[in-house]
């Protein structure tokens, strides 16, 4: 597989309070990474960095290929929009496109089908009018998504993307994945592993350093030698938790 980004010796945090720490990470092409950890274990960070929110205090992370850094789609834990803003949900959809236009360029024909047809396969193509004032959580969740992928990028990330979300969208959200992993790359971050463990092909494990796991397939002695407080098993056909004494 064709190798994307290499986070090499990264090191991480916060003013002078360090979040990850040696960090060395490779992301290929068509991986589809499940990110857990800890809270305060450097999962958010880690995406920040990946992102070049945060600069490193020190390490590097290299693009292999030129264009990578400029087509990263990310879906963030907590949407990133006023809800007062006067802006549509297709409006919102085709802001995934700012990147590759000039200033003042207008959306086309084209971009307009493009938010049409991801909003058809999320299920809100009867609300593209509607502002993001009159819809609900798990709505805006849906477009910001859209929002992500609409670019065709060739990694996506996906911070805690089920937040507000149903049931039934969240099991659609799956399926839709495994049809875009064909095509791109994908970062999860989730606290709950044992659901999305059916859908990835990796486990990475963020708790100050990080972790690769090459399976979707992890137990507890691993993660208790991968210094990763998180008490998960996934065997058989239906992945499920199981917790220690306490």
């Amino acid at each position: 597989m064709e190798e994307l980004i290499e986070l090499r010796n990264i090191t991480a945090g916060y003013d002078n309070n360090i979040i990850l720490d040696s960090v060395n990470m490779k992301i290929h092409d068509n991986d589809f990474i499940g990110v857990i950890g800890p809270n305060g274990g450097g999962k958010t960070t880690l995406i920040k960095v990946i992102l070049g929110i945060i600069k490193p205090m020190k390490g590097e992370i290299i693009f292999k290929n030129n264009k990578t850094k400029n087509l990263i789609g990310y879906l963030p834990q907590y949407n990133i929009f006023d809800k007062a803003f006067p802006i549509s949900i297709l409006e919102v959809v085709m802001s995934g496109l700012m990147s590759n236009k000039k200033l003042y360029q207008r959306y086309t024909a084209n971009d307009k089908a493009l938010a049409m047809n991801l909003l058809n396969i999320v299920g809100l193509e009867n609300y593209s009018n509607y502002k993001i004032s009159e819809i609900s959580g798990g709505q805006m969740q849906r477009a910001l998504l859209c929002r992500a992928v609409i670019s065709n990028p060739k990694i996506l990330i996906l911070d805690e993307p089920v937040t507000y979300v149903d049931n039934t969208f969240e099991k659609e959200m799956y399926g839709l994945l495994k049809e875009w992993n064909k095509d791109m790359s994908i970062i999860m971050v989730s606290h709950d592993i044992g659901i999305i463990s059916s859908h990835v092909k990796t486990i990475a494990c963020v708790n100050r350093s990080v972790y690769v796991h090459k399976s979707n397939i992890i137990d507890n002695e691993t993660l208790e030698r991968y210094n990763c407080p998180i008490d998960i098993i996934t065997h058989g056909r239906v992945p499920h938790r199981v917790l220690k004494n306490h």
